[in-house]
């Protein structure tokens, strides 16, 4: 009986680690290296819809010459960047140069900075929007984060030049809330 328990648990676990081998082919991995979300390894799979909170990884709009790589999934060669959607379909978003509002709520830490880390002027966006369903706006918790504020929200278009994907933190390590 001992025997055929063993063997059953070799059976088992074999079963498991082809099952994981297998998840880990059809699942892509990416990584946050910037404070503006939990630095680590994230999941990234499709992504049908969003709300706030959610991690999202994503092409950036055109126009941003200083997030150019050499490869990339990005039809535009930018770099994806991971951020947390702060506003999603329905939800008002107004930017100032003293910070961005939320349905009327100042997001922590949002005021616009006018120079990057590297120090190259970054875009301004200003204004206010109600999102559409075709939108998110996206948010890093780290006053430098490269966010919305600096290039409005995310669009996903037809022509796949700006791809969302859910991400997911890996590990003991949950993005932060930014609350």
């Amino acid at each position: 009986m001992r025997k055929q328990m063993i063997t059953a648990g070799i059976i088992l676990a074999g079963f498991a680690a082809v099952m994981a081998a297998g998840a880990a082919l059809t699942t892509r991995f990416a990584y946050a290296s910037t404070p503006s979300i939990s630095v680590g390894w994230y999941a990234v799979e499709a992504l049908h819809s969003a709300r706030r909170g959610d991690v999202v990884r994503f092409c950036p709009p055109l126009g941003l010459p200083h997030l150019r790589v050499g490869v990339t999934p990005c039809a535009s060669g930018y770099t994806p960047l991971i951020k947390r959607v702060a506003a999603a379909e329905g939800d008002h978003v107004r930017v100032t140069d003293y910070g961005v509002y939320v349905n009327g709520s100042r997001l922590k830490g949002s005021m616009p900075l006018h120079v990057g880390r590297g120090g190259f002027a970054l875009p301004q966006w200003r204004g206010e929007i109600t999102l559409t369903a075709n939108e998110l706006w996206v948010y890093g918790y780290h006053p430098q984060s490269f966010d919305s504020r600096y290039f409005g929200p995310v669009e996903r278009d037809q022509h796949g030049v700006h791809w969302i994907e859910r991400a997911t933190a890996m590990g003991a390590d949950a993005p932060r809330s930014g609350k």
